[in-house]
């Protein structure tokens, strides 16, 4: 159910939930002044408690709020990515609902990029906002994904959908550097630039959407080359002659990973719409930019 900003403004104030659009995926949103809201948020999407969620600011003052012993080149990034689709965590002030931070120290903050969300938590205050999907399954990118995992009449603010289609990159600022939590829309070498200095990545089994299982969809999704000829579709690219008579779902063109990204979770969508069982996706990509991020996302909805 499409919703006006004046009344998704109000269902935050009294305590609701509802769906917001951002340029990566949608959010299942819901103010981070209201306990029993952000509860709601980890029985709806059946999300385990020790999965911390990310708040969405409309400004840095905003974010400030809530962090704390922040480091100069926090700035840097911030004047460069936000809004956009980078996250940091950082030192949480001591006052932070713990529901938010799933006990740690650290809160996940970021601010989007999207017209509508960032006037609504302007109004409205921030929210968290982890991805509007059932845990382990695609995050949604289309408002007909919303409604197979939360039914026709759940709000949705009325906006432009999702442009990326992968998630946001995490960074952290632990140990006195940053270190890479999550790949996402925004490029590990893109981020370093800014820096100036290489960041850590050997910590990618820590963060949200890499420690658990995350953006599969019900089919069984292979990438080994000898499962090809054994599955009922396969997933690859329209540039590419893959010699065979089975049905296929188009990526777009291998040489456009942003037009890949914002495919790739919708494919899997309409693959389980369409009640395939068995898939094989080409895997067959640079390992480089955007591209180590869909084949992240690639390997962690596999089956092999």
């Amino acid at each position: 159910m499409i919703i006006e900003k004046n009344e998704a403004k109000k269902i935050l104030l009294r305590g609701g939930n509802l769906i917001i659009p951002t340029e990566t995926v949608y959010g299942l949103a819901a103010s981070i002044n209201f306990p029993e809201a952000i509860e709601k948020i980890y029985q709806l999407k059946n999300r385990p408690r020790e999965n911390p969620l990310i708040v969405h600011s409309a400004t840095i003052s905003q974010v400030l709020e809530f962090v704390q012993n922040v480091p100069k080149t926090f700035f840097l990034l911030a004047e460069k990515f936000w809004p956009g689709p980078l996250t940091m965590i950082l030192e949480a002030k001591g006052d932070l609902n713990s529901q938010i931070t799933a006990g740690l120290k650290t809160v996940a903050v970021r601010i989007p990029n999207h017209k509508e969300t960032k006037e609504l938590l302007e109004e409205a205050g921030p929210v968290v906002a982890p991805s509007a999907n059932l845990s382990g399954k695609p995050s949604s990118t289309k408002i007909s994904h919303i409604e197979k995992d939360f039914g026709k009449e759940f709000p949705i603010l009325k906006g432009e959908e999702p442009t990326c289609g992968v998630e946001s990159t995490i960074i952290g600022w632990i140990e006195q550097k940053w270190v890479l939590l999550r790949y996402g829309f925004i490029p590990k070498d893109a981020i370093e630039l800014i820096l100036g200095e290489p960041i850590d990545h050997s910590n990618l089994q820590i963060c949200p959407g890499t420690k658990f299982r995350h953006y599969s969809p019900d089919a069984k999704i292979y990438i080994q080359n000898e499962m090809k000829s054994k599955v009922d579709a396969i997933i690859g690219y329209e540039n590419r002659d893959y010699e065979t008579n089975q049905k296929f779902y188009s990526l777009g063109r291998d040489d456009e990973p942003e037009k890949i990204a914002h495919k790739l979770f919708a494919v899997f969508r309409k693959i389980d719409e369409d009640s395939l069982e068995k898939v094989w996706i080409d895997i067959n990509l640079p390992r480089e930019g955007l591209y180590l991020t869909l084949i992240e996302r690639i390997l962690k909805a596999s089956s092999s």
